[in-house]
């Protein structure tokens, strides 16, 4: 019977590979075709893992407090031994830096959440470059997609100021001909 079961684990870890490399190939018919479908999606995962993060951390913060209250119960006497004192305020001092350790570490995930960049949210930013990292032909084609219409901005703005600059000209010289057909 021992050797039908490695052959039994190694059957389900074959079909368990094949099953991920299944929902691989789903996900990715599935995802989407532009930068612009695919940036809100990773914002959504962002925030769901702050969320996580920060729930997490909170269950941890609970269970240490409710540690360092029963560390606190049982707080050797006046009759005991100064290396039990001493033992207990270490471990009281260890369950306290942890705790704070904790509240540091939930402080940073609520700055992340709620910081902004110089132009959007700092989740915005990590969804950005998760996207970038992991799809970079989407990257690419919104880059060159921004900078053609970056360009055709620029070429309609100096069509704009060479028109405004000729009509300038134009009443200009409209305005020294006047000037000069003027009798004294």
């Amino acid at each position: 019977m021992q050797p039908a079961q490695p052959l039994v684990v190694a059957d389900a870890l074959v079909e368990r590979s094949e099953e991920v490399a299944r929902e691989q190939r789903a996900d990715e018919a599935n995802a989407p075709d532009s930068y612009a479908e695919a940036l809100p999606i990773y914002v959504g995962e962002k925030i769901a893992q702050v969320d996580r993060i920060e729930e997490q951390l909170e269950g941890m913060m609970t269970l240490q407090q409710d540690a360092i209250a029963e560390h606190s119960a049982h707080q050797p006497g006046f009759l005991s031994l100064p290396s039990t004192r001493q033992a207990w305020a270490t471990q009281h001092l260890q369950l306290q830096t942890r705790l704070e350790g904790l509240q540091a570490r939930l402080e940073v995930v609520h700055d992340i959440r709620d910081s902004m960049g110089a132009q959007v949210s700092r989740l915005e930013e990590l969804a950005t470059k998760k996207l970038r990292f992991q799809r970079p032909e989407l990257a690419e084609e919104w880059d060159s997609l921004r900078e053609e219409a970056r360009r055709n901005h620029l070429l309609n703005e100096r069509a704009q100021s060479r028109g405004r600059d000729e009509e300038n000209r134009s009443r200009g010289l409209s305005l020294v001909q006047s000037i000069a057909r003027r009798p004294d």
